[in-house]
């Protein structure tokens, strides 16, 4: 097992559920990423960081539950499905997930390739 394995696995089980489709998502969509912990939090990195995973349950994410999915250049990409929030930062933008419903895999992996593509630049 992976440090990363280890880490959702000892998370509470609505935030490992959420962890494992949305860290899914991002290896499936990505395969050539590497995965990190970084900040306590898995990091997905092409040529520089794309995007991470960070639960509710660890400090720093900013939310009250669930997972949040950021991506560290959010503000390159277009957005065009309104997933994404940037709050007041200038760079990072995210979206955070506290059902599996809530989910949209098809918007989720659109923001991965516009995100991989930002990376290219």
């Amino acid at each position: 097992m992976s440090a990363v394995d280890d880490f959702i696995a000892d998370l509470p089980t609505a935030e490992r559920q959420l962890m494992e489709v949305l860290r899914s998502l991002v290896l499936d969509t990505l395969p050539e990423a590497r995965e990190q912990l970084a900040y306590g939090v898995p990091f997905y990195y092409l040529r520089r960081r794309v995007c991470y995973l960070w639960p509710a349950s660890v400090s720093g994410s900013g939310a009250r539950e669930g997972v949040v999915m950021g991506f560290c250049r959010g503000h390159l990409l277009s957005n065009e499905d309104g997933l994404l929030h940037s709050g007041n930062r200038k760079e990072v933008s995210n979206v955070v997930f506290t059902t599996l419903n809530q989910i949209n895999p098809g918007a989720i992996e659109k923001c991965l390739l516009e995100a991989a593509i930002v990376d290219a630049l």
